[in-house]
């Protein structure tokens, strides 16, 4: 394992978890397949990754990708 699952990672992840699965319900629902990728990469990152730190920049990136692709494309 990389680290310790603490009370940060927890909150980290379930944050993490609540935004990457109503994204991808989002991009479900508005058949928006950037939306629904990002979301489902969201929801399984803290799955694979134990440390607060990682896990909340992994998130923050994914979700700055999420709108710069919504911004480039359209």
């Amino acid at each position: 394992m990389l680290g310790e699952m603490t009370t940060a990672w927890m909150f980290v992840a379930l944050i993490e978890t609540c935004v990457g699965s109503a994204t991808a319900l989002y991009g479900w629902r508005q058949k928006e397949p950037w939306s629904l990728t990002l979301g489902i990469a969201l929801t399984l990152v803290p799955g694979f990754v134990h440390t607060a730190w990682i896990t909340m920049l992994a998130g923050l990136g994914l979700l700055s990708l999420l709108f710069v692709a919504k911004r480039m494309l359209g």
